[in-house]
Order: C-alpha cells, then structure tokens, then sequence
C-alpha cells in the first residue's frame, strides 16, 4: 500500500492513544474511561495498521510464546497480540478485523457479488412452414401452417407473404395454433415467406408451391341407379339419389383434373353385364367412363342414416 495509507493508518492509531474522537477540536479530549478499552482500541488499531501497509498476519497458536511484545499474528479464527508475558493472547476476530480493515481502508474486503447474468434475447424460432397442398391446379386454395417458438411469455407477431403479390397477412399474437388460407389464380411457382418477429429480432422461412394451369379434361362423376328398391318410398327414393348426387359433384370440385377415358367393352373378362353387383335390373353398361361411373341402389338397412331413414 502507497506511504500515504501508512501514514493515515498510524495516525488513527495516534488518535486512539491519545483518545481523541472523530470531530473534536482545541482542548476537547475525551479520554477513555477504563484502560481496558484503551487497549482494546489499540489492538483494533494496529491490527488496521498492519492490515493498510499491506502486511499479512502470521500463524501462530493462542498460549505460544511470542518473541516481540506487541506484535500481532493470527490463529486463523481470532487476532493475537504478543503479551507482556510474551505469550500469544486473543483478542479481536479475524473476521471483525477485515470488517474494520475493509470499513477504514477498504481493503480486505469480500469481492462483489456477480452481476445477475440475463440471457440473451435470441430471434423466434422456426421450425416448420409448409403448405397444405403443395401443388394444384387454379384456382387453387390452400393453407399454411407452421410451428414457431421462443421465451416463455413472448408475444409474436407473424407476417405471411404469399408470393404472388397479394397483400401481406399480419396476425398479431401468433402461435402454432394459428393458419392463414390463400387462394393463387395464376398458373406458375410462387415462394410463400413467414417472418416472425419479437418486437426486437425476427426470423424468417419459405415454402415452394406450384400453381398448374386449370386443367382442360375436368373431372367427371357417373351415377348410375338401379330400379327403386320395394322397400323404400319415392320420396326416399329421390332424396338419396340427390344426395349421391350432390356428394359426386362436390367431389368434381376437389379432384378437378380429369383422367384419360377408359373403354369398357362390351364383352369380355373386363365388361360391365347386367346385374353387375348384384344389383338386380341394372343395366349392362359399356363404352368409355370419364372418369367414374358409381352404380347406386337404395336400400334400407340397420345402418338408416341417410336423408329420410335411408
């Protein structure tokens, strides 16, 4: 330690021995009103003294003899001072000691507790951003999904650009539980691209999807019906051939694309005859299917739950 903590440690030890306290001035001394404390005071004092000028205290055991009246050592738990008997005495704790070294000197004294480590805020995470449908033919409607994260309690904000220049979809406080649908009209590749954000940092994914031309053959249903079954009504009749009926078509819609017509001949292993099925009265059917033929008959059974019992 530089001379000047020496000197500023000796002179508060000058200021226990002669029993002045801090603030007083002139001839206002306060002398100490036992001996005892005197000292006490001196112990503390130059224990401090030594502790400033950078000195460490020995080892040595309490009861040991001491070569040098006044001389301090340590037993690892107190402070010892070598007696006028020149045996090591106990005085003040180590750990008071280095409390009044650090208070008076700050030296000695503990390190710092370390500064709180707060992580790092990380960009949101992506980990899957996909379409429905990869491919179809236009119009065609899909919709997209993903699977994000990121710290518990962050609030998400996800932005979806289509990639065929319709407007960018923003939906705010997004999760895994959330999905847009689209609808692309013009034929070719389009990149779709989520971009999720944290109010801080982003992230972004892409998926591919492809747009065909509508196709030119579209997709056709056949509904054939055998003779009404005598165990039915007209009225059941009709409404079970409607809803056959309206089903195909809705299935028109969906599959779209039209397959090449199949021939059936009108004789042979691969023929269509009458009663094909089991279905008593129908017809022989042949030429081309485009691109589905059902036969339907209607029946009552123990599963009724069509339109009126069917």
């Amino acid at each position: 330690m530089p001379a000047a903590g020496v000197a500023l440690a000796q002179a508060k030890v000058d200021r226990y021995r002669t029993g002045l306290m801090s603030g007083a001035s002139g001839n206002n001394v306060r002398r100490p009103r036992r001996a005892g404390r005197r000292v006490v005071l001196l112990c503390i004092a130059g224990v401090i003294a030594l502790l400033a000028s950078g000195c460490s205290l020995k080892f040595a055991s309490a009861g040991a003899r001491c070569s040098k009246i006044g001389d301090f050592a340590q037993d690892g738990n107190y402070v010892l001072k070598c007696n006028k008997k020149r045996r090591w005495e106990r005085g003040i704790s180590v750990g008071v000691a280095d409390f009044l070294a650090c208070t008076a000197f700050k030296i000695n004294c503990p390190p710092p507790p370390p500064a709180p480590t707060v992580p790092p805020n990380l960009a949101p995470d992506i980990s899957a951003f996909t379409s429905l449908r990869a491919s179809g033919s236009t119009p065609f409607t899909t919709a997209l999904f993903w699977n994000i994260s990121d710290a518990p309690g962050t609030v998400l904000t996800c932005q979806v650009n289509f990639g065929d220049g319709s407007p960018v979809r923003t939906i705010s406080n997004c999760d895994n539980l959330d999905d847009v649908a689209t609808t692309y009209v013009a034929p070719g590749t389009v990149t779709a691209t989520l971009t999720v954000s944290d109010g801080s940092l982003q992230s972004s994914a892409t998926t591919t999807i492809t747009v065909l031309t509508a196709a030119t053959d579209p997709y056709n249903i056949t509904i054939r019906a055998a003779p009404q079954n005598p165990s039915v009504t007209p009225a059941q009749q009709t409404a079970l051939l409607a809803a056959v009926s309206s089903a195909a078509a809705r299935w028109e819609t969906v599959i779209r694309d039209g397959l090449g017509d199949v021939v059936v001949p009108s004789s042979g292993p691969e023929s269509i005859p009458a009663d094909d099925c089991g279905l008593t009265g129908l017809e022989a059917f042949s030429g081309p299917i485009d691109d589905l033929v059902i036969d339907v008959r209607v029946g009552l059974g123990t599963l009724s739950d069509g339109p009126k019992g069917v």
